[in-house]
């Protein structure tokens, strides 16, 4: 199910490299359930299924197809969001706290288990960030010989996250070496559980709610044509998984 991008930077499609991205995107999320089927056959015989989203986090984690294939995979599967971050890059305040910003947002916008990966510990020890994570003095000390407006920045947002890091695993990774594995998968364990016993819950009654809204608004809902596409995914199965998605999508917007 490749999607080739080129087409779309053509003069006939009048896109840039974004918006080929984003269209990209679009176009995969229609053809998803091939996706959730191809899982479903393989699943008896995986542990764990790595899924890698586009390079430009903008891209996926605020597009309504991103949305789309992160919460139908939550409805099939246990689904755990790893952030990683290039440690040896974000040994300068700013840049952590830049990353941080990032991680915290894609936290809080997708709504699932989160596990925070620092990656290259094999050229540069996670430890620095560790600290300031635990110890949010120690980061705004680290900070007081910067004066520029990205530091006096940075200081005022490490009140902010103080809350966010209370609440976050963070481990320590090398995809070069292996070190620090173990603990990732224990984290994995943790956020699968928080799954079962948190979002299982949650996801039923978001749904429950659509079903409300899509008994209240039947009516209207056939005027717009919308109702033949809505009514026949309501079927078991994870290959139908992803038209009720689409629906619910559109059921949101248009009763915004």
């Amino acid at each position: 199910m490749p999607v080739d991008s080129e087409p779309l930077l053509s003069c006939s499609y009048h896109l840039g490299p974004n918006g080929a991205i984003l269209t990209s995107l679009n176009l995969f999320s229609t053809k998803f359930d091939q996706v959730l089927s191809l899982l479903e056959t393989r699943a008896p015989n995986l542990d764990y299924v790595v899924i890698d989203t586009p390079g430009q986090i903008e891209a996926f984690n605020w597009s309504a197809s991103g949305s789309i294939i992160t919460e139908t995979l939550a409805l099939a599967f246990p689904t755990i969001v790893a952030y990683v971050v290039d440690t040896p890059r974000s040994n300068r305040p700013v840049t952590f706290m830049s990353n941080m910003l990032y991680a915290c947002s894609v936290l809080y916008k997708i709504r699932l288990p989160f596990v925070l990966c620092f990656n290259k510990i094999d050229v540069e020890s996670h430890s620095f960030a560790l600290d300031w994570m635990n110890n949010p003095e120690k980061y705004r000390d680290d900070l007081h010989h910067d004066i520029t407006y990205l530091a006096s920045l940075s200081r005022s947002m490490s009140l902010v996250l103080e809350e966010f890091y209370r609440n976050l695993r963070a481990v320590g990774v090398s995809a070069a070496t292996g070190a620090g594995m173990q603990a990732f998968f224990e984290a994995l364990a943790e956020a699968k559980n928080e799954y079962n016993t948190d979002f299982v819950e949650w996801i039923r009654r978001r749904r429950e709610g659509i079903d409300m809204v899509m008994t209240r608004e039947r009516s209207r809902i056939y005027a717009n044509g919308l109702l033949l596409w809505c009514l026949p995914c309501r079927r078991r199965g994870f290959a139908s998984t992803v038209r009720w998605e689409h629906s619910r999508h559109i059921l949101e917007n248009a009763f915004e």
